[in-house]
């Protein structure tokens, strides 16, 4: 959905909203996938996500997509981060059933 409203929305497609996408969707994969081994790293990491996206919205020289892109970049890789984490953990049990 990100992808589409840098696409096909009002503003120009640069490289700076796919910048910002791909940057944050690495973050979040990163910091949900394969964590930090102590909490105020993390903790760090997420309130720095956060910093990032005041500091793009407030400049008025940023594309307003990149702010956009940047915060669902960053939600979409946490949720393939945690899915990865969470799938890599469980046995395959069905491979045993006949």
């Amino acid at each position: 959905m990100t992808l589409a409203l840098i696409v096909f929305g009002a503003a120009a497609v640069t490289w700076q909203p796919f910048a910002a996408l791909v940057a944050a969707a690495g973050l979040g994969i990163w910091l949900f996938r394969f964590g930090s081994r102590q909490a105020w790293a993390a903790l760090l990491v997420l309130a720095g996500t956060l910093a990032v996206l005041f500091l793009l919205a407030g400049n008025s020289e940023v594309i307003r997509s990149v702010p956009v892109a940047w915060i669902f970049g960053f939600a979409a890789g946490s949720n393939f981060g945690v899915a990865w984490r969470m799938t890599a953990r469980k046995p395959a049990a069905l491979s045993t059933a006949r």
